[in-house]
C-alpha cells in the first residue's frame, strides 16, 4: 500500500475545490467602526454579451523551480440581461489553467454596484477519492465600499473520505477579505486607475486514523492557499496570485513509514506552488 505524491495531491486538490463551499456560515462584517477610506463605485466586472478577456497563465512549482506557461480565454456565457446573475465560461468549455479563471467559471455570478458574489456547485473526480459534489452559495469576491482588511465572507466546514483504507478527516476555514482600493495603480509594467484589490485564505487541518484510537494530524492547521486578486473599473479581473503552500506533519510521516505495507517515500516534505493570471487583452461592451 503506497501513501503516494499523486495522493497527497489529491487531498490538496479536495482542499481546494471544497474551500469554495459554504457549509455553516457566510458572514459579511464591516466592523461597525470604520469606513472605506477611498470607496469606489461602478462596474468591476462587466457582464454583457460578448466580453472577454485573455491571460497569460503561469504555473511554477517553488520545489523544483519547474514552470508551466500556458493562456485563458475567459468569456461571457451567459450575459447579464434583466438581473444582475451572468455566467462565464473559459477556453471554448475547456479546462482553466488559471487559478481564479476557475473558480469564476465553476458557478454563477452576481453584482451590485459594490459587490461580486458568486454561486454553484463543484462535480469532480479524484483518484483514490468518492466522487465530491460541493454547493457555495454568495461567496463575496470584493466589496468595494468595505473597510480596508475586512473580512468578507468566512465558510468553514469538515469532509470525510477513505483513503486506502484509512478514513481522513479535512477541516477547513475559508475567508475572503478587502485589502484596498487603489485610485492608481501599477500592475505589471502596466498603469490603472480604480482598483480593488482582494484574497481568499484558505486554512486546512488534515487527520488520519491510523486506528479507532490513534488519530494523527498528516497537515496541522495552516494557511495553505492565499489568492490575491485585482479587479478593475469597466474592465474586470486584472491579476490573480494565487501561493500554494503545504507541510505535511513529519511525525505523522515518520510514524507512517513504521507500518508494514505502507511506502511513505513519494510524500514530498513540502509542497510550494504559484498560479499567476495576467491579462494581456480584453474586449468589454
Amino acid at each position: 500500500m503506497k501513501l503516494t505524491k499523486q495522493l497527497l495531491f489529491s487531498l490538496f486538490l479536495l482542499l481546494f475545490i471544497a474551500s469554495c463551499t459554504d457549509d455553516d456560515s457566510n458572514d459579511s462584517d464591516d466592523g461597525g467602526e470604520t469606513v472605506q477610506e477611498n470607496p469606489l463605485s461602478g462596474d468591476f466586472f462587466p457582464s454583457n454579451a460578448n466580453n472577454e478577456w485573455n491571460y497569460d497563465v503561469e504555473n511554477k512549482d517553488n520545489e523544483t523551480s519547474e514552470t508551466r506557461n500556458s493562456t485563458d480565454r475567459l468569456f461571457v456565457e451567459t450575459p447579464t440581461t434583466n438581473t444582475s446573475a451572468f455566467t462565464l465560461d473559459v477556453n471554448d468549455n475547456s479546462v482553466s489553467n488559471g487559478t481564479m479563471s476557475g473558480i469564476l467559471t465553476n458557478g454563477s455570478l452576481s453584482k451590485t454596484d459594490l459587490t461580486l458574489s458568486t454561486t454553484g456547485q463543484l462535480a469532480f473526480a479524484v483518484d483514490g477519492l468518492e466522487d465530491i459534489n460541493i454547493p457555495y452559495s454568495d461567496a463575496v469576491l470584493y466589496h468595494l465600499d468595505a473597510p480596508d482588511g475586512s473580512e468578507l465572507s468566512s465558510f468553514e466546514g469538515t469532509i470525510t473520505q477513505e483513503i486506502e483504507s484509512f478514513p481522513v478527516t479535512i477541516n477547513y476555514t475559508l475567508k475572503t477579505n478587502q485589502v484596498k482600493n487603489w485610485t492608481t495603480i501599477e500592475i505589471d509594467g502596466e498603469t490603472y486607475n480604480d482598483v480593488t484589490q482582494s484574497t481568499f485564505v484558505l486554512t486546512i487541518a488534515i487527520d488520519i486514523a491510523i486506528t479507532s484510537a490513534t488519530i494523527k494530524p498528516v497537515v496541522d492547521e495552516q494557511e495553505s492557499l492565499i489568492i490575491t486578486n485585482y479587479f478593475g473599473k469597466d474592465i474586470g479581473l486584472i491579476k490573480t496570485e494565487a501561493n500554494t503552500a503545504v507541510t505535511p506533519n513529519s511525525d505523522t510521516i515518520t510514524l507512517l513509514e513504521g507500518i508494514p505495507g505502507i511506502d511513505t517515500s513519494q510524500i514530498p516534505s513540502n509542497i510550494s506552488t504559484k498560479n499567476t493570471q495576467i491579462l494581456t487583452s480584453y474586449t468589454v461592451n
